[in-house]
């Protein structure tokens, strides 16, 4: 089915939505910064035509810990908590798939999600991740230098 539509929508020139994985960070400034690049990337994977969120189990409590923590008072909450049941879930072990992020180990489960889910970009904040950028297997990219790449 899957096949069917993607190849239905190339005949149609429609583009298919790119699949990010978002950093936690980027949920955070998309929650208090409204103008920002990550309230726009937030706002196209609820969209769905040009974005679409991919998550994992681990990276979906990450996700739901730090909404309740970090964003619990934004106005933003609810379009949050939505980004998160919407995201598609791939299932993956960053141990099983021999993948370490020295430097921050609990960023290891965000990597994973991306390449397991066959990403076109990581999207984050954090220097550990970014420092990953010229090895990694998935672009990794600043939520300004993704937009910035996308909108040419």
């Amino acid at each position: 089915m899957r096949f069917l539509f993607r190849t239905f929508a190339r005949l149609l020139w429609c583009p298919r939505p790119k699949r990010v994985v978002l950093d936690t960070n980027v949920l955070i400034a998309a929650a208090w910064s409204k103008g920002s690049a990550s309230r726009r990337i937030v706002d196209a994977c609820l969209e769905g035509k040009t974005l679409r969120a991919v998550s994992s189990p681990a990276l979906r409590r990450e996700y739901d810990f730090i909404i309740n923590r970090a964003a619990r008072k934004s106005k933003y909450r609810k379009f949050l908590q939505r980004f998160v049941e919407t995201a598609e879930v791939v299932e993956c072990d960053a141990r099983a798939m021999g993948i370490e992020v020295p430097a921050d180990p609990e960023d290891a489960k965000v990597l994973a999600t991306a390449v397991a889910g066959k990403v076109d970009a990581l999207i984050g904040n954090d220097h550990h991740l970014l420092d990953l950028a010229a090895k990694s297997r998935v672009p990794i990219l600043r939520p300004s230098e993704f937009l910035r790449q996308t909108e040419k």
